[in-house]
């Protein structure tokens, strides 16, 4: 018996326009962040996605099951004393795909909207606004305004 079992249901073996197809329609913005935290921390377990992303432990489970035939992520359940523990989740190869497509959407032309939309986000970087508010003058580049306070610009 090996160390680390997958699971027993078989997955189409081929990445086909259909699968794409499904994955463009099927994306949540949820999923996006689920594939891109798993990217960030290599694997998850079903009780940290169910912690993070969803209210109950069900739905997390039916989620990832789903994410798991779309081919974005592949699971399998270690031994935990003496019995299989947890799913554990980490990026298959179309999801690492789709990771790779949010990040730089501008570098696969086959289908932007898998990674989610392209359109940049028009409001500045969160840690610009203390640049941005401070007022400067010659003397001091966190000198106060005559009125005595700092106001933000949004």
């Amino acid at each position: 018996m090996s160390a680390v079992r997958s699971s027993g249901r078989r997955r189409p073996g081929r990445t086909t326009d259909r699968l794409f197809f499904d994955v463009a329609s099927s994306l949540t913005e949820r999923d996006r962040q689920i594939l891109r935290l798993n990217r960030w921390h290599r694997v998850l377990t079903i009780n940290q996605v169910h912690l993070m992303f969803f209210s109950d432990r069900n739905t997390a489970q039916h989620r990832m099951t789903r994410l798991y035939q779309l081919r974005l992520v592949e699971r399998f359940r270690p031994p935990h004393a003496g019995r299989e523990g947890e799913y554990h989740y980490v990026l298959d190869r179309l999801g690492a795909y789709v990771v790779a497509t949010m990040a730089n959407p501008t570098s696969t032309g086959r289908s932007r909207s898998v990674g989610g939309p392209t359109r940049r986000s028009r409001s500045p970087p969160a840690n610009a606004w203390p640049t941005r508010s401070a007022p400067t003058t010659s003397s001091s580049a966190w000198s106060l305004p005559p009125g005595g306070r700092l106001v933000p610009s949004w």
